[in-house]
């Protein structure tokens, strides 16, 4: 976001999802495996381990929801999934990237 130590990270919106959505593209090693948490009502919430495949369809725009923020493509059971970018941890080698995204987008809402 260009942003020095003293400024605050801005809000969650569209256009600060596109942003870091380029920021993303240009730092992330592709393929990696993650543990996918989704985000539910459920008291019990099981992990599964995925594979993250990218961020995008090749042929569209960036894969962004306004209300689940950026959306990558995994292989979660032998099938392509799209998922919420926002609900992995544990990403490995992307662990921290990845960490910093979910913060920003859980708590700049």
């Amino acid at each position: 976001f260009g942003l020095t130590g003293h400024d605050p990270l801005p809000e969650v919106d569209h256009d600060t999802l596109e942003t870091y959505h380029a920021h993303l593209q240009t730092n992330l090693s592709f393929p990696f495996e993650a543990e996918h948490t989704p985000e539910s009502g459920h008291l019990f919430r099981h992990s599964r381990t995925v594979r993250v495949t990218g961020l995008d369809d090749a042929d569209e725009e960036p894969m962004i929801d306004d209300e689940c923020g950026i959306l990558c493509e995994a292989r979660m059971e032998g099938q392509v999934v799209t998922l919420a970018f926002g609900e992995l941890e544990n990403a490995k080698p992307n662990r921290q990237i990845v960490a910093d995204y979910c913060y920003w987008f859980w708590n700049h809402r």
